[in-house]
């Protein structure tokens, strides 16, 4: 995973540290940034932990040259303050080194030793991240001299303190009223001896000014500009806690996998979150950018009339903690001749229209320093993480596997001689002899759920050093006209000594039950779609046929297993392992045909929509899922020879089709504009005309003509079957784009 800057070189070029220091520390949150996913964050996760692990550390890379730069301070008090703040950071990526490398080794062996340490070492991690979010663990004096760029060139002009050129001379614009019946202005009042002129006004313009703070026409500059005053200076720190929540929230995932479901440690992995935002809040905090330009001030007395002056006016924005700026000096000047002689400087103000535009630039340039500093990032990385706290859109356990159920044939019920029909539309009818055997069907569904916490070996699954929450967990038959048949319930677990999937309701080493276990096995009575399936004698399915509504009867269970007893085909090597549900169906009945079972499974969790564990029930995230499976408890065995016949006939037949579609294709095209499904290239294209009742004429003649060129009886009677085939077949397969043509007896006849 990697990330490709827009314009490396000037961020690089922007931030007292290293190239690729930098570049590597910011791109963990641009890689998390970019991840908006919560998998996608994960991914990051893991991915940055790797590569520090791996040698390419880049929080160590970015203390390294900071540490160099501070060697080169002349200030030799600050030096020695940045020294000691360094050495402090430098001791806390020791230990999140520490829990990365346990976290590794945790994942390599599942240990039982290094499990413990993370779960006693996840508060002091905690307590970290936490601690090196907090506004006075960022306090440093300022000196220009610390942010100077690799390059060697000076500071910015704008982090100069008092005296440079952001502190805006104003003048005042005087103007005497020589028609004043009252005489000369007092002394005091006076600010020229007589005519109008301009003069210097004693007092600075402070430009810059902080982002949060509201513009403040005559101030002092931001203590965060004045020479070693304490400011707020994340440089420090910010690596360290983009790499310490990530391996936090590893180390969350390892202890205990469903977190975001059973509420484990919420409140903790929340405090580090906020602790990230905090930390962006501080940092926004220190953002300065342009003040608006002063207006002018009301007239003093009648004689009079005094406002400032300005010969050009800055726009931009500034971040003095990373170094990035968006400055464009001389972005407003006044339009006044240059000199209005005598040596004195024409001045001016914005008019309303250039206040408006200065406004939405310096908002652009806000925007472009907060996205090329990081701070963009760490927001939308903290985004991403918080959405952590709540619980996921879909179980990160509940899955149903029914593609990889297994039917076995226990023994043949039931064997009755039977007879088939080919295809027979366009040819007459071959007959066929064959059986209908009903089987005894034994199927066993695997459903994946939350893994077991008895399960020997493995550490991280067993929560007594984390919590006891087990997910509860039902299985339904779903049957038509609404029919639900409740074959399996077990309740959330949220405490010792409650009864759940894997604990009985007593306390202590005998809590755990014993894997396998099963419910009672319940017979049903089942309302459900059934059909045929035809098999050759080797039991190949080739198709199958006469879907109705029907009542089956069954038997069924459930059993509580995991993946050390009787793991799901396919999931031995899951990580983390989960447990399953086998759902047992038994079709014993002779009477069955062969029919469609739909279950549905609901998982409850500990948590309620905003993640917090409650113990109201009725706010229980719950998750859903469903699976069909298709029991063969009645086939009807027929020669190879039968199936190469029939489906020999029902190629000729579609083919046929294919070629009326192409005769009437063009002239139905002129009657409307072509449709997505006007390439009649596909079986439903073909049945889609069929259907269309302006059509269906056109078709119904084409079989007309096949019967005048047959003997009459058998293509009529094959005329009749074959349009009673598509019909049935319309009305089960196509989802026509008009209602569905009907075609009685009379048309067929009005057609012959």
């Amino acid at each position: 995973m990697g990330v490709k800057f827009k314009d490396p070189e000037t961020f690089v070029r922007s931030i007292g540290v290293s190239a690729k220091g930098v570049a590597t520390v910011k791109s963990i949150a641009a890689w998390a940034a970019a991840a908006s996913t919560v998998y996608g964050i994960v991914a990051v996760a893991v991915d940055v932990i790797t590569k520090v692990l791996g040698g390419e550390d880049p929080v160590q890379e970015a203390l390294d040259d900071l540490r160099r730069e501070a060697m080169n301070i002349r200030d030799k008090i600050l030096a020695g303050q940045l020294t000691a703040k360094l050495d402090s950071a430098a001791s806390v990526h020791g230990v999140m080194l520490n829990r990365a490398a346990v976290l590794r080794d945790f994942v390599a062996q599942r240990s039982e030793q290094n499990r413990k340490t993370l779960v006693d070492g996840m508060h002091q991690l905690k307590d970290h991240v936490v601690g090196r979010a907090q506004f006075d663990a960022n306090r440093l004096p300022f000196d220009p001299l610390a942010y100077q760029m690799l390059s060697g060139e000076p500071p910015p002009s704008w982090m100069a303190g008092h005296g440079s050129w952001h502190l805006y001379t104003g003048f005042h614009l005087g103007t005497y009223l020589a028609q004043n019946q009252s005489g000369p202005l007092p002394p005091e009042e006076q600010s020229a001896g007589s005519d109008s002129m301009f003069f210097k006004s004693p007092g600075l313009v402070q430009v810059l000014r902080p982002v949060v703070a509201g513009a403040s026409l005559f101030d002092r500059p931001p203590d965060n500009l004045v020479l070693n005053a304490l400011r707020w200076d994340g440089r420090f720190n910010f690596p360290l806690l983009l790499f310490g929540t990530l391996v936090y929230e590893n180390v969350l995932r390892a202890v205990e996998p469903y977190y975001r479901t059973t509420g484990d440690f919420r409140q903790q992995f929340g405090e580090v979150i906020n602790a990230l935002g905090q930390f962006a809040d501080a940092w926004d905090q220190q953002l300065l950018w342009t003040s608006d330009m002063p207006a002018a001030h009301p007239p003093q007395n009648e004689a009079m009339n005094l406002l400032f002056g300005f010969e050009q006016w800055p726009c931009g924005a500034v971040d003095p903690v990373f170094g990035t700026a968006s400055f464009q000096e001389g972005w407003w000047e006044a339009e006044f001749p240059p000199d209005w002689g005598g040596g004195v400087h024409s001045v001016g103000l914005m008019s309303a229209a250039q206040s408006a535009a200065h406004a939405s630039a310096r908002s652009a340039a806000l925007s472009w320093v907060r996205s090329h500093s990081g701070l963009l990032q760490l927001r939308a990385m903290t985004t991403a993480l918080r959405a952590l706290l709540t619980p996921p859109w879909s179980s990160e356990s509940l899955t149903s596997f029914h593609d990889r159920s297994t039917q076995t044939v226990e023994s043949i019920l039931q064997s009755m001689p039977a007879t088939a029909t080919t295809f027979n539309i366009l040819t007459p009818a071959t007959t066929y002899q064959g059986t209908h055997e009903t089987h005894h069907i034994r199927v066993r569904v695997p459903i994946a759920i939350q893994g077991n916490p008895g399960l020997e070996g493995i550490p991280n699954l067993p929560r007594y050093a984390v919590s006891d929450v087990t997910f509860g967990y039902r299985i339904e038959l779903v049957g038509e006209n609404h029919q639900r048949v409740r074959l399996f319930d077990m309740p959330l677990r949220r405490r010792v000594g409650e009864q759940g999937v894997w604990h009985t309701n007593a306390i202590g080493a005998g809590a755990l039950r014993s894997i396998p276990w099963s419910s009672n096995a319940q017979a049903v009575s089942y309302n459900t779609r059934t059909y045929l399936r035809y098999v050759d004698p080797s039991g190949k399915l080739h198709r199958q046929d006469d879907f109705a509504s029907g009542t089956v009867a069954l038997t069924c269970r459930v059993v509580v297993s995991d993946a050390a007893h009787d793991p799901i085909p396919g999931l031995s090597h899951e990580w983390p392992p989960r447990g399953v549900l086998w759902l047992e169906i038994e079709s014993a009945s002779p009477s069955n045909r062969s029919f469609e079972l739909r279950y549905e499974i609901t998982e409850t969790t500990a948590v309620g929509a905003d993640g917090s564990p409650t113990s109201n029930d009725a706010l229980l995230v719950r998750y859903r899922t469903f699976g069909n499976i298709m029991v063969d408890a009645l086939v009807g065995v027929f020669p190879a020879e039968y199936h190469a016949q029939y489906e020999h006939e029902r190629k000729v037949f579609f083919d046929w089709m294919e070629n009326i579609n192409e005769q009437y294709k063009r002239a139905r095209q002129r009657f409307g504009p072509p449709r997505p499904d006007d390439k009649f290239d596909q079986f439903q294209n073909i049945l889609d005309l069929v259907a269309d009742p302006f059509w269906a004429p056109a078709v119904l003649e084409q079989f007309a003509r096949v019967r005048r060129h047959t003997e009459a009886t058998l293509a009529h009677e094959a005329l009749k079957h074959g349009i009673g085939q598509l019909r049935q077949q319309l009305s089960s397969i196509v989802a026509a784009p008009r209602p569905a043509f009907q075609l009685p007896p009379e048309d067929i006849e009005g057609h012959r």
